[in-house]
Parts: structure tokens; sequence; C-alpha cells
């Protein structure tokens, strides 16, 4: 046990060296990826500061019509207006398309554009169906968002093996290794399609279904959210117990255990944090 840790600096250490001489040997490269940063971050900041704007707007529109019912096609409307920019995952995109490999580019724009057949294909849903069946349809949303989110997972080749990890996300426009900053780079890339999706859902729902959730809707939609994300792990750390004997139980079932456990812990802030938006 004691040799587990070294073993592990050891391994990531010695794959990295090759992929980062190989980045290190351009500093050209390293600069146009700084500034590549740079610019995502500018992107962020005005994108969230003109997406603001037009979320507070829609707001008001809706508290002023909340008396009327409202048609399709003024849901529509009010649905473009406020979810013409999504600051934060779009910058998330665009980062992960600058940490990936140029086949990420093509994977994420088709992503991109799934999400939009899928918002208009919920509006849609949402306007012909009453006001009553909201709570049950943004349960429903919430599932298939996870279930597309793991999708993406694996479409970027990642899969229940540590060794399908791409470290070379973590060096894209370092100078240096550094274990925090490569280590959140890589895991932010690593699980982008659910973050993504998780981000989403929560910004396309309360635009799809404007009305304000009671209290008890709110903690069926956190209890069922949190279910999602802690039922995996719990299935298999119950078959990790049960197979710990079994000869493939460390290179099959515990990297998954692994794996399951890390975007819990990733994901239970970024939940907890939606939530709390909601609530305010």
């Amino acid at each position: 046990m004691k040799l587990e840790h070294p073993v592990i600096a050891q391994l990531v250490e010695r794959r990295t060296v090759v992929e980062m001489a190989a980045i290190l040997s351009s500093s050209e490269l390293i600069n146009t990826a700084q500034l590549a940063y740079l610019a995502i971050s500018v992107d962020f900041l005005f994108s969230m500061f003109h997406w603001t704007k037009q979320r507070q707007s829609c707001t008001q529109w809706n508290v002023l019509n909340e008396s009327r019912e409202k048609s399709p096609i003024d849901r529509l409307s009010c649905l473009t207006i406020s979810t013409s920019a999504q600051p934060v995952s779009q910058s998330l995109a665009l980062l992960v398309c600058l940490l990936g490999r140029p086949a990420m580019t093509i994977l994420w724009a088709g992503v991109l554009l799934k999400e939009r057949l899928l918002l208009t294909h919920w509006a849609r849903i949402s306007a012909r169906l009453p006001q009553l069946d909201q709570t049950s349809l943004k349960i429903t949303m919430a599932a298939h968002f996870w279930i597309i989110g793991w999708v993406t997972f694996y479409q970027q080749g990642n899969s229940h093996s540590i060794a399908t990890l791409d470290f070379y996300a973590g060096l894209v426009g370092m100078t240096e290794f550094n274990y925090y900053i490569c280590g959140s780079l890589v895991a932010v890339y690593t699980f982008a399609g659910p973050l993504f999706w998780h981000i989403q859902f929560h910004s396309r729902a309360n635009s799809i279904f404007p009305r304000r959730q009671n209290e008890r809707d709110r903690l069926m939609l956190a209890h069922f959210s949190y279910g999602m994300l802690i039922w995996p792990v719990s299935i298999y750390s119950f078959v990790c117990i049960i197979l710990r004997h079994h000869l493939f139980v460390w290179s099959v079932f515990a990297p998954k255990l692994v794996y399951l456990a890390f975007i819990t812990a990733f994901m239970t802030p970024v939940y907890a944090i939606s939530f709390l938006v909601q609530l305010f």
C-alpha cells in the first residue's frame, strides 16, 4: 500500500513527460494556446453580461403576462430571447475544443446542434401540455439530458479504463507541469459531457418551464437528480464488494468505480449550486 501512490505518480509523470516534451518544443504553440484561453475568458464575460440582460427582460415579460395564458408562439419567442446565449456552456464547449484533439471540434459541433434540436423539441412539448404536467416533464427532461451527457462522455473516447484518460488536455498552453492546474484541465475535459448537459438542463428547463416551482416540486427534482448521480456508485460499490476475489475486479470494476466516485465528487457541488440558484 505504501508503494501505491509513488507508483501511480511515477506512471503519470512518465506518460506526461513524453507529451510535455513535444508540446514545450514550440513556444509559438504555447503562446497561441494562452491567447486562446484569454479569448475564451473575454468571450465568457461579454456573453454573461449580454445573457443576463436578456434573461432579466424575459423574466419581466413572464411576470407581466403571468395572468394570461401564453400561446406556443409567445413561449417560443421568450425562449429564444432568454436562451440565445449560454455563456457557461458555450465557453465550456470552446474550452473542450481547445484542450482536445482536432476531431473533438467536429464532435462538439454535433453536440451543440443536438442540444439545439432537443431544445426546440422540449419547448414544443411543454407548450402543448398543461401547466400541471410540468414537474413530471422536467424530471423526464432531466433523465433525458443525463443519458445524453454520458453518451457524450463515451463519444469523447472515454471508458472505464484509466488508460483512456487524455493527459494531453492538461498540457495545452502550459510552460511547466503543475498537478493542480493540469489535473483540473484533465478533469474538466474528461467530464465535459455530463457537465455540459447538466448546465444545459437547468438553463433550458427554467426557460421552457417558466412557472415557478413550489417547495415540493423542487425537492422532488433535487432528489431525482441526486439519485441519478449516486445510484451508479452504490451499485458498483456493491459489485466490487461481492466480487472482491474476482480475477478482473482491479482491471474492470475498480477503475469504473474510481470514475463514478470522481464524477460524484465533481458534480455534487455543481448540483448544489444549481439548486441554490433556483431558490432565489
